[in-house]
C-alpha cells in the first residue's frame, strides 16, 4: 500500500493512514480497506513535517515549510482529509520562527505546539475558531512532544536544557507549571495512561 513514506499517522477511526513522502515534499492518505492512495498536499518545492488528525477525523493539522526573506521557517496549516480547505493557522512572518509538533485538544477546539526562534522555544496554544494564540511556557530550550491529558485540562511535554532532559506539565490556562522528572536520559516524549 505505502511504497515509501515517513511519519505515518492513523485516523481516529483506524481506517486511513496519513503519511509524508520519503522526501517530505507531499502528503498522502491511504484508505486501508481499498488500498487507494490520495495525494492531499504538496508539490515541487514543498516540505512538510508530520501531520496530526483531529480527534473526530475531519481535519488535519501539519507544519509546512515557508520560505521568507531567504530563510526557511514553519507555520501550521489545516486541511480536510481529502486535501481541500487548506488554510494557514499560524503565521510567523514577523517572528521568523518555527511552529511545529502540533497536538489537538481532546475536544478538537485547540492545538498546542512548539514555537522555536532566536529567543528559544515557547509552548503555544491556539484556538481554532478565531485563531487566538496564548503562550503557555516562554523562552525555554528544547521543548518537545506536547501531549494533552484525556480530559484536556493539562499538557505534558519534554524539555532539554544543558544536557538534561525532563518532563513537565502545565494547565491549559498556563498555570501550575511543574517539573516531573530530571535525568541525563532522554525524557522527551510523554504519553498519558488511558
Amino acid at each position: 500500500m505505502i511504497a515509501k513514506g515517513r511519519q505515518p499517522a492513523w485516523s481516529p477511526d483506524g481506517r486511513r493512514i496519513l503519511y509524508n513522502s520519503e522526501d517530505g515534499s507531499s502528503m498522502w492518505v491511504v484508505d486501508l480497506s481499498t488500498g487507494r492512495k490520495r495525494h492531499v498536499a504538496g508539490g515541487r518545492g514543498d516540505y512538510f513535517e508530520a501531520g496530526v488528525w483531529s480527534p473526530d477525523g475531519t481535519r488535519i493539522v501539519f507544519p509546512r515549510e515557508l520560505k521568507q526573506s531567504g530563510r526557511k521557517t514553519y507555520a501550521l496549516w489545516l486541511m480536510h482529509p481529502d486535501g481541500s480547505a487548506k488554510t494557514q493557522l499560524t503565521s510567523d512572518a514577523a517572528r521568523m520562527s518555527d511552529d511545529q509538533l502540533p497536538a489537538w485538544s481532546p475536544g478538537g477546539k485547540q492545538i498546542v505546539f512548539t514555537r522555536t526562534g532566536g529567543h528559544g522555544s515557547d509552548l503555544v496554544l491556539v484556538t481554532i475558531a478565531g485563531r487566538r494564540e496564548r503562550t503557555l511556557v516562554r523562552g525555554a530550550v528544547g521543548l518537545e512532544s506536547p501531549t494533552w491529558s484525556h480530559d484536556g485540562s493539562v499538557i505534558a511535554f519534554g524539555k532539554t536544557r544543558a544536557g538534561r532532559s525532563s518532563l513537565w506539565i502545565v494547565h491549559r490556562d498556563g498555570s501550575m507549571l511543574r517539573q516531573l522528572t530530571s535525568t541525563r536520559l532522554p525524557d522527551a516524549a510523554p504519553a498519558w495512561q488511558p
